[in-house]
């Protein structure tokens, strides 16, 4: 487990998993509230259980969005639930202002969680698909989870991920 995080608000110092100090964050009024600053941490799998809810912590404090991935392969989900008995979305969706890249492998009950957390799912259907991951159930029209199309390392720009997405 790796406990540094990347952190787009400023500076984090992490101290044996845990949050230790942060910088100056910086004011979410740039660009005409167009562009804000993000807390990343990389994912769970990534992270420690310490660092994730420090992280919680300051997103509650300072009103940021917290960005990480969740579900995107067998092999995550299963790690996760392993450590910690819960599965991904379980562990993750009581992080306020949670944004999560792909999602594809989220059942029922997981969609409801998110739902109910109102967790935002940036969907990237060209590395999932490039990956051999699929595409995430929370895109199709029935679903009452907010979805965007975000753009993960391929195709090179959101245009191509639409037009992946509509193919």
């Amino acid at each position: 487990m790796n406990d540094t995080c990347e952190v787009i608000a400023g500076d984090v110092l992490v101290r044996d998993g845990r949050i230790a100090a942060v910088g100056a964050v910086p004011s979410t009024e740039r660009a005409n509230g167009r562009l804000r600053a993000a807390f990343a941490p990389r994912f769970a799998v990534s992270c420690s259980q310490a660092l994730l809810e420090g992280v919680a912590a300051l997103s509650q404090e300072h009103g940021l969005v917290v960005h990480t991935h969740a579900s995107e392969n067998h092999d995550e989900i299963a790690l996760i639930r392993e450590r910690t008995g819960r599965s991904n979305i379980d562990y993750l969706a009581h992080t306020p202002r949670l944004c999560l890249a792909h999602c594809v492998w989220v059942d029922d009950h997981e969609q409801s969680v998110m739902a109910e957390h109102d967790v935002k799912v940036l969907h990237c259907p060209g590395s999932n698909l490039k990956l051999g991951s699929g595409l995430a159930p929370t895109a199709r029209p029935a679903t009452t989870i907010s979805t965007c199309l975000r753009r993960c390392g391929w195709p090179p720009s959101c245009s191509r991920s639409a037009r992946v997405l509509v193919l």
